[in-house]
């Protein structure tokens, strides 16, 4: 949909595409990444746009009706974060309000929802800033060549997710260190039906972003 820099060094681009679920019970075949076959749903499109600054990424996202509308809502949208590997299990932390499984520790302090997974020399982090309720972390082994272990820390939603409904989380991959401020996200709707988000960076800039509206059944 577009691709710029916006004044104070901000990146900003966005792009849709529509979602499939591939239905993979009857293929047990090795998955090396390319993804296991089966029967193919058509799902709603999905709007995109993500805005970087000094490495903190901004990420919103928008779930479009269906052509034709089928149901009013989606079951649940789960975003995820960048993927940490190494040879020995990364580790894992979550806010209070995430979902917390064994091998994860869950830090009171933190905000919710939060999610992040580490090793020696990176952290992948995500916050939730506007319609994620709940967070976690998949680990697995062997499932890259960069480690023996691969985690990636992820966002859902809870309930159904409205069509139209703009989520927002913070997504950063650093060299670890104390987190700075996410910066203040207002979403207004559009007369057209698209959205424009307003962000208030710590240090005062603003920004906005444009999330277009969704295309008609015309294709439009």
């Amino acid at each position: 949909l577009y691709a710029r820099e916006l004044p104070g060094g901000v990146l900003a681009a966005a792009s849709r595409g529509p979602v499939r679920w591939v239905d993979t019970s009857a293929d047990d075949s090795p998955d090396f990444g390319a993804g296991r076959s089966g029967p193919v749903v058509p799902g709603p499109m999905v709007t995109v746009a993500s805005v970087l600054r000094d490495g903190l990424e901004i990420r919103l996202v928008r779930v479009d009706a269906p052509v034709p509308e089928a149901h009013r809502s989606v079951r649940a949208v789960r975003l995820g974060g960048w993927p940490v590997a190494a040879g020995i299990r990364p580790g894992t932390r979550t806010g209070p309000d995430t979902q917390v499984g064994p091998d994860t520790q869950a830090d009171p302090g933190l905000p919710g929802p939060f999610a992040e997974a580490r090793t020696e020399t990176l952290r992948s982090c995500l916050r939730g800033l506007r319609g994620f309720h709940h967070g976690g972390i998949t680990t697995e082994r062997d499932a890259g060549p960069l480690g023996a272990w691969t985690a990636i820390p992820w966002l859902v939603t809870y309930g159904d997710v409205p069509f139209g409904e703009v989520l927002a989380a913070a997504v950063v991959l650093d060299r670890g260190g104390p987190y700075g401020a996410d910066p203040s996200l207002a979403v207004h709707r559009e007369p057209d039906g698209g959205h424009r988000a307003v962000l208030i960076w710590a240090d005062g800039l603003r920004t906005e972003v444009g999330l277009p509206a969704p295309r008609r059944r015309d294709g439009h």
